[in-house]
């Protein structure tokens, strides 16, 4: 038989609130596993407002996605329109604090190809590739991309 606790509803500051009250052990352990939470949650929801249809993709092919599917979708996307950087290592090689979308900081040749390969990734995850088969099929598009782009200069 369980045992029953009754549940609240806490917006981040009363959680803080709650959970920097608690002492010892338990209030160390609550503390950790809440802000490891929520910077969690901070990454999910960060990485599904860059592309709501990608976002959409992913959770309509995958059953309940780890929060780390997202980040780890849009950091291949990063990684190849920025020469192997995500959006992390942008940030700190420009000086942006915090963890800000780094959109407004890109080129608007960056944001083309950022957009063409998260809507060509959309058809991707729908088609069931996996994520190997994704980086692959994305990689070849940005080469292609690049190459043409060298031709006309």
């Amino acid at each position: 038989m369980y045992r029953q606790y009754p549940m609240y509803w806490l917006t981040r500051k009363g959680c803080e609130m709650v959970g920097n009250k608690l002492t010892g052990r338990k209030g160390t352990l609550f503390t950790a596993a809440y802000i490891t939470r929520y910077h969690q949650m901070e990454e999910l929801l960060a990485a599904r407002m860059e592309c709501p249809a990608l976002t959409d993709a992913i959770q309509a092919v995958y059953l309940d996605p780890p929060v780390h599917f997202y980040t780890n979708e849009f950091n291949m996307i990063n990684r190849l329109v920025l020469g192997g950087m995500d959006a992390k290592a942008f940030r700190e090689a420009h000086g942006i604090e915090g963890k800000p979308s780094i959109r407004p900081y890109l080129t608007d040749a960056e944001i083309t190809l950022v957009n063409r390969l998260q809507s060509i990734d959309v058809g991707l995850v729908w088609a069931g590739l996996d994520y190997a088969a994704r980086k692959e099929k994305l990689t070849e598009y940005r080469n292609r991309k690049t190459a043409l782009a060298l031709k006309a200069a």
